[in-house]
């Protein structure tokens, strides 16, 4: 009973909120005070952002969310030439900036020794490999569970997150999941092909470190 409830509660959040994708989103608490935002603070080297637009992880009913991150920045001949011309920085670690349905926003970043499968010995992502990890082994890096009974709520985690890779090409999938009888797949945005800039079409927004953004124009 308990899972068909959720399972009914994650088909509701997941059509609201590709509704809301299209339109205005609703006002909602704000994030804790102290806490900071990716783009608060400057990029040391080139990266990468994709957004998931809802992840999740609820122990007691065996919900949580898989995701599967690639480092794109390996082709075939006549892409990889291009590549290797055009970016720069190949190979990085992966930072995670997940906040909950409360506001609060938790931070992580690849190191040597992180969970899941795919990251070389320092904690980074090689050109042509993918990133497996469980949004539950993420929480646990980062204290989640110790920081929501801070606050006085569940260790259930409900919400979203930006993916900021450390190299220039990222592109990945959010699965949201029982494990057997419901998954829910969300392709990480914008995808191959639909960044913001004409003239650069690999995946993520990228952000540039402020030495190297061009000169404001007039």
């Amino acid at each position: 009973m308990i899972k068909h409830r959720i399972r009914h509660f994650f088909l509701t959040v997941l059509l609201g909120a590709a509704v809301a994708a299209g339109g205005l989103a609703q006002d909602g608490p704000a994030p804790s005070s102290g806490s900071i935002t990716m783009f608060d603070q400057a990029a040391t080297a080139r990266q990468r952002a994709v957004f998931a637009v809802f992840i999740a992880s609820i122990p007691a009913a065996s919900f949580d969310t898989t995701f599967s991150l690639t480092n794109t920045l390996a082709g075939p001949p006549g892409i990889q030439e291009t590549f290797d011309q055009r970016f720069h920085d190949l190979v990085g670690t992966i930072e995670f900036f997940l906040w909950d349905e409360f506001g609060h926003l938790l931070t992580y970043e690849t190191q040597m020794g992180s969970p899941g499968a795919g990251l070389n010995d320092e904690g980074q992502l090689e050109p042509g490999r993918t990133y497996r990890v469980l949004l539950s082994e993420i929480l646990a890096e980062a204290g989640y569970p110790q920081r929501a009974m801070e606050l006085g709520h569940s260790e259930n985690f409900i919400g979203y997150g930006w993916i900021v890779a450390n190299f220039d090409g990222v592109q990945g999938t959010a699965n949201v999941t029982d494990f057997s009888t419901f998954n829910q797949s969300i392709v990480l945005q914008p995808d191959l092909g639909t960044t913001f800039w004409d003239f650069d079409a690999n995946a993520g927004v990228p952000i540039i470190p402020p030495s190297e953004e061009p000169p404001p124009s007039g």
